[in-house]
Formats: C-alpha cells, sequence, structure tokens
C-alpha cells in the first residue's frame, strides 16, 4: 500500500511539472508573439518610412530636374528670346 501511495504521489508531481512546464511555454510563445508583433510593426513603419523618403525625392529630383528643363525648353522653343519678347 505504501509503494501505491509513493507511486501516485510521484504521478502527482510529475503531472504538476509537466503544468508548470507548460504554463511556462505558454508564457514563451505568448512573448515571442508580442517581440515578432513589435517587430513587424517596426519594419512597417521602416518600410512607410523609406517609400515616403523614396517618393519625396523622386517628387523633389522631378520638379527640380526633369519638369523645369522641360518648362525651360518649351519656352526657349516657342519663344524667341534674342530679339523677340513674351
Amino acid at each position: 500500500k505504501m509503494a501505491r501511495q509513493r507511486l501516485k504521489q510521484e504521478m502527482v508531481n510529475i503531472l504538476s511539472k509537466l503544468r508548470r512546464e507548460a504554463a511556462d511555454v505558454k508564457k514563451e510563445e505568448a512573448a515571442t508573439k508580442s517581440r515578432i508583433d513589435s517587430l513587424r510593426k517596426y519594419l512597417l513603419e521602416g518600410l512607410c518610412a523609406l517609400e515616403f523618403i523614396y517618393s519625396f525625392y523622386t517628387a523633389c529630383f522631378l520638379f527640380l530636374f526633369i519638369f523645369p528643363g522641360g518648362f525651360a525648353y518649351y519656352i526657349i522653343s516657342h519663344y524667341n528670346f534674342i530679339g523677340g519678347s513674351l
């Protein structure tokens, strides 16, 4: 009878240990998911910032170099600056 009680107590101890380990694993899983979500948010914010910077510099390039050049070409080709007037 003592051996049976001792075996039962060992099984209870093992089951308690497994429950504690399962709870620890769930806590670690939740923490890992939280870190992944945080990194995903950080990455998306970084990508949005990069997209904004790329768009901004593309717009600056277009407005500073392409459009003014095209506008100047339009003016020069349609008007005679040497002897004429606007």
